[in-house]
């Protein structure tokens, strides 16, 4: 299961065996379904963040940057990522530590400078940079999301990666700073095609998103700030994008 979530977090997902038939749910008994629950669980992340992983491939092809990157290429003046050979981004946006330990022996990453938020448990903020050492469950995987980001993501249960990315959308904002501005490109799912931009600007301590390019249907953001839950708020959108006053 540790090599499933490390290949559900990479750029590209396949279950495979060369002579053999390697799926969790081999492993599951009448009792307990706990592999197959952990997959669905990690796949489904993978699906609601297929416009973020498509943008990033975009990315990839326009400037040659790769969608599942070193550390070190987007900290490249903190000395500590230049040998980390146990993590790596996926996109910009999202730092992935691959567990490679058994369950009862804790597993350790590095976190560069800044506020990193758990993409699983929003209440959850680390900041950089540090090391952290712990215990992750069998159906957990470290993913944390960078700060100043804007990270689209589907509803769960899409069950395809494939679906309509211009419709339905969230666009969440993490921890962004004051004065910052920050753009998320929404592919429109044919190529390089681009169905939208949106920016998010912090102000005065009020945050506005926007489309600024093309257009979106029953989109919504939603404001991670804080590093508390009780800061995070969901708003659907109207003709003028959202807006959140911290």
């Amino acid at each position: 299961m540790r090599w499933c979530a490390y290949g559900a977090f990479s750029s590209h997902t396949r279950l495979h065996g060369s002579s053999s038939y390697r799926v969790p749910w081999n492993y599951d008994t009448e009792n307990d379904a706990s592999a197959s629950k952990a997959l669905a669980k990690f796949i489904d992340a993978k699906h609601r963040l297929s416009p973020y992983i498509y943008a990033a491939a975009i990315e990839a092809h326009e400037t040659g940057v790769p969608v599942q990157r070193h550390t070190m290429l987007e900290f490249p003046t903190d000395r500590n990522t230049y040998h980390l050979d146990q993590q790596f981004m996926l996109g910009p946006s999202l730092l992935i530590a691959p567990v490679f330990t058994t369950d009862d022996r804790a597993t350790q990453y590095y976190v560069p400078s800044g506020k990193w938020t758990s993409f699983w448990d929003p209440s959850k903020v680390a900041q950089g940079p540090l090391w952290i050492e712990e215990k992750v469950a069998y159906d957990d995987l470290p993913v944390l999301v960078r700060d100043n980001s804007v990270l689209l993501v589907g509803k769960s249960g899409l069950g395809r990666p494939d679906w309509d990315y211009s419709d339905g959308l969230e666009a969440r904002v993490y921890e962004l700073s004051e004065g910052a501005s920050v753009e998320a490109v929404v592919p429109g799912g044919k190529g390089t095609q681009k169905a939208a931009k949106l920016r998010a600007e912090r102000k005065e301590g009020k945050v506005i998103v926007k489309v600024v390019e093309g257009s979106l249907r029953g989109w919504s953001a939603t404001l991670f700030a804080q590093g508390s839950s009780s800061h995070l708020s969901t708003v659907t959108a109207g003709e003028d994008g959202v807006s959140f006053t911290l």
